[in-house]
């Protein structure tokens, strides 16, 4: 997993980052309303967390120490909801597409192989762990 190439890209987003979640929200509520009830309005402080484990993730994604009770208790606070497999896979899906419009330049194969190996192999385990 590059840990340097997601650290570098997301600091290349920079002042973007807030409208960054924000689209990425509306784009998962619009293709998959099923999520649209775990979130209730207004959305602004769900979004302010997402975008601090962001950050989290792309600072310290080699460093589990420093992300795992973050993401532990985000796991604990979405087990009442039965998530599945393909909730995350769909979840996965909708950011890493958002993630690359907001870095059309420097995006490319490397970005999102690291994002995906992050997301897979640091962030959902963590979660999980946390829903039992």
């Amino acid at each position: 997993m590059n840990t340097q190439r997601i650290s570098q890209h997301w600091m290349g987003i920079g002042g973007a980052r807030p409208q960054l979640v924000a689209t990425f929200y509306c784009r998962l509520f619009e293709r998959h309303p099923r999520f649209r009830p775990l979130f209730p309005e207004p959305i602004d402080h769900q979004m302010g967390k997402m975008l601090e484990t962001l950050a989290l993730v792309a600072e310290h994604a080699d460093a589990p120490g420093a992300v795992h009770p973050r993401l532990r208790r985000i796991g604990a606070a979405h087990d009442r909801y039965g998530l599945t497999a393909a909730d995350f896979d769909d979840f996965i899906e909708v950011l890493i597409e958002t993630l690359s419009e907001y870095s059309a330049r420097e995006w490319c194969e490397g970005c999102e192989q690291a994002w995906r190996e992050a997301l897979q192999r640091v962030v959902l385990p963590a979660v999980r762990e946390g829903m039992h």
